[in-house]
């Protein structure tokens, strides 16, 4: 029994013969709750932050993906097609290769996401000439049925045209897209 008096004894003053603070358990977890917390709660920041920077990126790909640059057609491309937001739209062209001077008719082709039409569409379309920044006029489509709408004209000049289309699918905002042809001179 002495001997684990004396071992008792020695503890205490092993602790404080050093010039340290006895150790307390109880105080040294104390200390360390705080900073436990404080990492829970900067481990939850980051997350909050990175699931709103990841919903943030979602959103600006949308917003991005509903107006894309134009693509530069080949002389015998008939056909083009272009996201729009979440919905397709594909140009057809007849004759094709377009001629300048001949009337020519642009059908475009509006579906969703699940590749179903989509009616009572509004979709205007405006020519520009790249090469000479001319502008060769606008319309609108006519719908023909099974989302598909029409519009029938010519190309003043051979060479490339910007076909700028807007289109406005019912309870939706305007969307834009272009498509580039490349007119045969006649």
């Amino acid at each position: 029994m002495e001997e684990t008096l004396e071992r008792n004894a020695r503890m205490v003053p092993l602790s404080l013969e050093d010039g340290r603070q006895p150790a307390d358990n109880v105080l040294s977890t104390k200390k360390r709750q705080p900073s436990r917390k404080r990492i829970i709660r900067w481990t939850a920041l980051a997350l909050v932050v990175g699931i709103v920077a990841l919903l943030g990126l979602g959103w600006a790909a949308d917003t991005l993906g509903q107006v894309i640059p134009a693509g530069h057609a080949t002389d015998g491309a008939a056909t083009q097609t272009r996201a729009l937001g979440f919905d397709t739209l594909t140009l057809s062209v007849t004759p094709a290769p377009p001629r300048a001077g001949q009337d020519e008719t642009l059908t475009f082709t509006l579906t969703d996401a699940t590749g179903a039409p989509i009616e009572h569409a509004q979709v205007s379309v405006a020519l520009t000439m790249t090469a000479m920044d001319m502008t060769g006029g606008s319309g609108q489509a006519q719908p023909v049925g099974a989302g598909r709408y029409r519009l029938v004209g010519g190309f003043s000049m051979g060479g490339e045209w910007a076909l700028d289309v807007s289109v406005t699918a019912p309870d939706q905002p305007t969307l834009h897209t272009s498509f580039t042809l490349a007119v045969r001179s006649s």
